[in-house]
């Protein structure tokens, strides 16, 4: 079975063996239905002629009655063995109706004389239970007609009674007996397993099976009458019923003949059974021959897929086996084809990727070297532009002695202070710049240096800042060890925190806490140096950006704080020189804390490697302000 026409030949076998079953399938629902509906049907007429019946009974106990008041059975005193007799030669007998017969002449009316029949028919029942009948009794008058009917609350199965007349006479009441209801209805041929139930005009329950009386049947008798039919399925209890609601004639009651579901739709269920069965052969017949077919057409597609999956894994030029000449064999050869042209493919990708690399390292080497060109230009133009700012404070110091001329004394000195506070504000930037420029270009050697003399010193050239600004400043530092770098690069760095954290500390005796240790983690030991104020601190989204070149928060240009805008980037570019790092987070003092962690013992701690910090080239906001 190699070639397509065999492989097409199957798939028609599959597919008429699917057609069949489909057929089979619709053909067996079809009758399927027919049957349904002929048990339907039957169920309805057998529920007519048990409906005849018990219609035909109630209308002979009705006429027995007659007859009996006729030929005057119930004339004269109320005799018990008399009464009990004529209601045995009458229809006492019967299954499903009781006859009372009560005198009605109109010198001795119904309600004067109950005694005979309470002693008839309630001698083993409760006080209560004559009171109740009495008291039913009392209710039908002489004039009643055939179809008016009182509810009698008694215990046990007796529901309902009716006057029985006779011309213009009553001559009796006549009481439905609940509890022997099938044995009345067996000559309309009920279905097996059915039951019958009888209900008044208003839906209440008067007769029905020994083990279903007191049953609520009120939803079931709604929607079968609702049904054009009077046939439908209902539950009663916890079960399904097949049900067909029936009159009793001119009766003013109902039948309603219920069968289980399960044993009316038998013969459906074992034609469903059929049909499934039928359909589960068809069904695993078409399975084996999709299988087969599957197998045929797989075999090379696996074939296929492994070699796919072995060019995925970098295996180009895989070659694939598949013999025949159909189009399985032909996809084989273009993927054969395929993988060839990839792996050339691969080959010259690799040779270009090769030269790639090398032109990206030769670009690399190229924009480093005018990366170190730009750092000397800014080194050469803060140079410059301090050479006239020195000339430039000799001559306001000339102007100011020459100045001799008493009106415009003050003037000239208001003005040659705004002249000398411009002046040393771009000095300041101006070794900013160069501080900036200087820091990784690896020209001074390393030397020891004392962290704690370092930070005395800087703490001693900001007492007069501290002073003016009313700070006060707490050193909890604890070690500050010695390292190997550039002493004044760590002066500048440390200066430039402290001076910081004093500027932006609260203008109300605000406070400045400095903190140092020694740790150690699984990298090697680090020094840790913590500034803290109680300043307005820096937002989160501002703590990266205030180490760039001219940047600072919203709060700080709010205060109009004083600075350069160089200070923070100076501090990075000196940590990062030498493997540290820098951030800024809350202080619990209020403000921000600045921490500096800086290697001891590891390679990267070495001042001689270059720090290519892009941060100096930074113009994102285009804001050009303090660093913080």
């Amino acid at each position: 079975m190699k070639s397509l026409r065999t492989k097409i030949a199957l798939w028609f076998v599959i597919l008429l063996l699917v057609t069949v079953g489909s057929l089979s399938w619709f053909s067996l629902r079809e009758t399927e239905s027919a049957l349904r509906d002929e048990i339907v049907e039957t169920h309805q007429a057998r529920a007519a002629g048990a409906a005849d019946a018990l219609a035909d009974l109630v209308a002979d106990a009705k006429a027995k009655t007659r007859a009996a008041a006729d030929d005057g059975v119930f004339a004269g005193p109320h005799n018990e063995t008399r009464m009990r007799a004529a209601l045995d030669e009458t229809v006492r007998e019967g299954p499903f109706i009781t006859a009372l017969f009560v005198p009605t002449d109109p010198e001795e009316p119904v309600v004067e004389s109950p005694e005979g029949l309470l002693k008839i028919l309630f001698s083993d029942r409760p006080q209560a239970s004559k009171d109740s009948f009495v008291a039913s009794l009392r209710m039908l008058a002489p004039d009643l007609d055939d179809t008016h009917i009182a509810r009698w609350p008694l215990p046990g199965s007796w529901s309902t009674i009716t006057a029985v007349e006779s011309g213009d006479t009553t001559h009796g009441l006549l009481a439905f007996q609940g509890a022997p209801v099938r044995p009345a209805i067996e000559a309309g041929r009920p279905p097996s397993g059915a039951q019958a139930f009888v209900a008044d005009g208003e839906g209440i329950l008067i007769g029905a099976p020994d083990d279903r009386e007191g049953a609520d049947v009120s939803e079931a008798l709604t929607v079968l009458a609702s049904r054009e039919d009077r046939t439908a399925i209902v539950v009663l209890g916890s079960t399904q019923y097949l049900a067909t609601l029936f009159p009793l004639g001119s009766e003013p009651w109902r039948l309603m003949l219920a069968t289980p579901r399960d044993e009316a739709f038998a013969a459906v269920d074992t034609l469903l059974t059929t049909a499934a069965g039928v359909a589960a052969v068809f069904l695993i017949l078409a399975i084996a021959a999709t299988g087969v077919l599957a197998h045929q057409i797989t075999a090379p597609v696996r074939r296929l897929h492994d070699a796919s999956a072995r060019v995925t894994g970098g295996e180009y030029g895989t070659q694939v086996r598949v013999s025949g000449k159909d189009e399985l064999a032909e996809l084989a050869g273009a993927f054969n084809a395929m993988s060839a042209k990839m792996h050339e493919d691969r080959i010259r990708l690799l040779r270009n990727q090769e030269t790639l690399e090398r032109t990206v390292e030769e670009r690399t080497a190229a924009l480093l070297e005018k990366n170190a060109e730009l750092e000397m230009f800014v080194y050469a133009v803060s140079h410059d532009l301090k050479t006239p700012l020195v000339s430039l404070d000799w001559l306001t110091e000339d102007l100011a002695a020459s100045l001799k001329d008493p009106a415009r004394r003050a003037e000239a000195e208001e003005t040659l202070v705004r002249v000398r506070r411009n002046i040393d504000g771009m000095q300041s930037l101006v070794s900013d710049l160069l501080e900036l420029s200087r820091i990784g270009r690896g020209e001074d050697a390393p030397v020891r240096v004392d962290l704690a003399a370092v930070l005395d010193a800087v703490v001693a050239e900001l007492e007069p800042q501290r002073r003016a600004h009313g700070v006060e400043l707490r050193r909890e530092t604890t070690t500050l060890p010695e390292v190997q770098g550039d002493p004044s690069l760590f002066h500048r760095m440390l200066s430039n925190l402290v001076g910081n954290a004093i500027k932006y500390a609260s203008d109300d005796e605000g406070l400045v806490v400095l903190r140092s240790d020694v740790e150690t983690d699984i990298d090697g030991r680090w020094w840790r140096f913590d500034v803290a104020d109680d300043g307005p601190g820096v937002p989160p989204d501002m703590r990266e950006q205030v180490f760039h070149p001219f940047v600072r928060s919203p709060e700080a240009r709010a205060r109009r704080v004083e600075g350069t805008g160089i200070g923070l980037a100076i501090v990075r570019k000196a940590v990062r020189r030498y493997g540290g790092t820098v951030d800024v987070t809350d202080a619990p003092e209020g403000g921000a804390l600045f921490r500096v962690r800086m290697p001891l013992d590891r390679k990267t701690r070495d001042p001689n490697l270059l720090d290519h910090d892009t941060s100096m080239v930074d113009t994102r906001d285009g804001v050009t302000n303090d660093g913080r």
